[in-house]
């Protein structure tokens, strides 16, 4: 299923240790952009879902894009995202993002063209990795509270 939640937990626990240098909106924009293409596949029927953008190079480039795109948060959440935040936020979204469906997923070549092999497969039962992305969300709920006073106190409000 793309667009999955269970990926943001380790984005959670990320920015929980990393604060400002790390951006969770652009860690959140590379976790959508690189579901792109199994969801597009999914609705066209397509046999193999995981295909270019669940490759390192293709991680890669998605990390680049949201660097390009992290103006938007800014413009919407009247937010400043420096580029080495949004940079580390992409990044840390596509290589967690890429791991964790190379650990579940069959169709995942996280290093195509060099080989065919996913290394990572069932390191990992499905339902083990869902608990290990819920585990890594439970600083969230010591971030929550935080993040709705900072939210509270904004002059757009």
């Amino acid at each position: 299923m793309p667009f999955t939640p269970f990926h943001l937990g380790p984005g959670i626990t990320l920015k929980r240790v990393a604060g400002p240098r790390m951006s969770l909106a652009s860690f959140t924009c590379a976790q959508i952009l690189i579901d792109l293409e199994p969801g597009i596949g999914m609705l066209r029927g397509a046999s193999v879902l995981h295909g270019y953008s669940h490759t390192l190079a293709g991680a890669l480039l998605i990390t680049l894009i949201c660097v390009a795109i992290k103006r938007w948060p800014e413009r919407a959440l009247g937010v400043r995202i420096s580029a080495r935040s949004a940079l580390a936020g992409a990044l840390a979204g596509t290589l967690s993002h890429l791991l964790l469906d190379g650990i579940v997923h069959q169709d995942i070549r996280p290093w195509w063209p060099l080989t065919e092999a996913n290394p990572l497969q069932g390191a990992l039962s499905w339902e083990g990795t869902e608990a290990l992305c819920l585990v890594l969300a439970l600083p969230a709920l010591f971030w929550i509270p935080e993040g709705w006073r900072r939210l509270r106190a904004m002059p757009w409000r």
